[in-house]
């Protein structure tokens, strides 16, 4: 079993015993109140899908994407209840290239000009998948979209975890410009700090960025 199995195992039994209310994050509010002119939201690492909800709940077009597929299949049902003709889920494994291609020539002429979202999910999953995400990412925001990412930095390591232990990935977030840059993509807002994704006594270091083609 691979590194990426491993980790799609972790989530899937994550998902499929974990019952969550769907309370968006504080960076869903964030990006939809900064950029609700958008009316396409692709959810990259949506997980139990609230923020996904959040963007239909405002009339969104949204696309939610995992790579577990216990994830997207409880998912999925209830958007077929709630939001049967904006809200859809897939299941994506980013570290496979080839899916990520597959994905883009499925999605890129429908799709184009979205705002791409993912929050916690770059650091939850390792260098290969995350150049894969961001070919994917610029691929679906063209010239007018734009990529909203949250993560956790290099100086969370030692803060508390209230969550289970599962692979992370502490990123630099001088680091991540950098190789954005080599994306051919360019920062348009970015910040980093504690308070924006507290949870109990796990009060993160994060980063926020919006990226945009350059």
């Amino acid at each position: 079993m691979t590194k990426s199995d491993d980790n799609i195992a972790y989530w899937n039994s994550h998902y499929g015993k974990k019952t969550t209310l769907r309370i968006p994050s504080q960076f869903a509010a964030f990006v939809l109140s900064e950029y609700y002119v958008y009316d396409k939201f692709i959810d990259l690492g949506c997980g139990n899908g609230r923020d996904s909800f959040f963007f239909a709940e405002h009339d969104k077009q949204v696309i939610g994407v995992d790579g577990a597929d216990a994830a997207v299949q409880a998912c999925n049902a209830q958007a077929q209840r709630l939001f049967p003709d904006t809200l859809r889920f897939a299941q994506l494994d980013f570290s496979d290239a080839a899916a990520c291609d597959a994905f883009v020539a499925q999605h890129a002429d429908r799709w184009a000009g979205s705002l791409v979202y993912a929050r916690f999910f770059l650091h939850a999953i390792d260098e290969e998948a995350e150049r894969n995400f961001m070919k994917l990412a610029l691929a679906l925001i063209g010239a007018q979209g734009r990529i909203c990412v949250e993560f956790r930095t290099d100086r969370d390591a030692m803060q508390p975890k209230v969550t289970s232990a599962h692979y992370r990935r502490f990123i630099d977030p001088v680091d991540f410009i950098n190789n954005m840059n080599g994306f051919g993509l360019k920062v348009e807002y970015y910040t980093t700090g504690f308070g924006f994704a507290k949870y109990k006594a796990d009060d993160a270091h994060v980063a926020r960025f919006v990226l945009c083609a350059a």
